[in-house]
């Protein structure tokens, strides 16, 4: 049975944040002085039922208003990760997704979450002793363009920390240095084989420079699945649009899908996912190549109705009379 949530009485934003609190249990008895409760076997267990009930949720698209989907990359990830997967979270954040993605791959895969706030680390953390993810790996860094250094800036509440100066200025936030990886660079050094199957970005508009540190991994004949968090307003804070990403990405043979319950809409534009030109608004997309991912886009016809889009960027001149329908998320 979906469940509808409406605009009046139980809203949508109650609903979420009841399932994102559950979750992070174990960090709230810790930073209240109760590590043997945050930290005992049976948690273990809880983390596997709230693991098994995200990814159900989310699958199957149970937390929804009318056809907007709560967090489209968590609905992606519990349709196209399987056993033995290698699932990379770039901007992790307090760990909901790396938790589903750890569900859904199992003992045989891997999750790799990258998250360079420490306050989120520690969570992020917390949450992984207290389930006894073993699979998952933690790295308390930034991913970019390049190996080195960068600021971080976090706002006061401690939420999307961005190495934008430009957007930490409107939000007051603090700086600190922080550590720079590339996705290239942190597979040859750790001699991992293959490429993950999956790649999940939201850096707060950084997606350009985390893809661009990824060429290698990208141009390979098991070149990943990517979600990416779209908003020009972020980007903007960088310089970049999200054009700039499609655009990267098309090369490769990369095609891009929106999600609007029970419709995956083929998108080739900024202006297609963003119909409404709403500065605030954001989506994550999903980003294929046909060729190396026919199974996984089968997973999805099973469950949406999938629009096909064979029109490249470069030719995306000649679908200006076309009409999409975007995601309002």
């Amino acid at each position: 049975m979906t469940l509808v949530v409406e605009r009046d009485g139980l809203t949508l934003r109650r609903v979420l944040r009841s399932f994102r609190d559950l979750p992070f249990l174990p960090c709230s008895l810790a930073e209240r002085g109760y590590p043997g409760l945050a930290f005992q076997p049976g948690m273990i267990l809880w983390g596997k039922a709230i693991g098994a009930a995200l990814g159900a949720a989310t699958a199957k698209c149970l937390l929804r208003r009318r056809q907007d989907v709560f967090m489209p990359a968590a609905t992606f990830a519990s349709l196209l990760l399987r056993p033995g997967d290698v699932f990379v979270d770039v901007g992790a954040h307090d760990g909901l997704i790396s938790l589903l993605a750890a569900h859904a791959v199992g003992n045989s895969g891997c999750v790799y979450s990258f998250e360079p706030n420490p306050d989120a680390f520690a969570r992020l953390q917390c949450i992984c002793r207290a389930y006894g993810l073993a699979q998952v790996h933690c790295e308390n860094c930034a991913v970019g363009a390049a190996e080195g250094t960068a600021v971080l800036y976090v706002p006061a509440d401690a939420t999307g920390a961005t190495l934008s100066e430009q957007a930490s200025l409107a939000a007051g936030a603090t700086h600190q240095p922080c550590r720079v990886c590339t996705l290239d660079v942190f597979w040859q050094e750790r001699s991992i084989v293959g490429s993950p199957t999956l790649l999940k970005i939201d850096v707060e508009g950084a997606e350009l420079d985390v893809l661009t540190g990824a060429k290698t991994l990208l141009a390979s004949e098991t070149a990943p699945m990517v979600i990416f968090e779209a908003s020009d307003a972020n980007a903007s804070t960088f310089g970049r649009t999200v054009d700039q990403v499609l655009n990267f990405l098309a090369p490769f043979g990369y095609r891009f899908w929106t999600l609007r319950h029970p419709h995956l809409i083929p998108v080739a534009r900024s202006t297609e996912i963003n119909l409404s030109q709403n500065p605030d608004f954001w989506t994550d997309v999903l980003a294929l190549n046909p060729k190396l991912h026919a199974s996984r886009l089968d997973v999805l016809r099973s469950r949406f109705s999938v629009g096909e889009s064979p029109i490249s960027i470069q030719d995306s001149h000649v679908a200006e009379g076309r009409t999409f329908v975007g995601s309002n998320i």
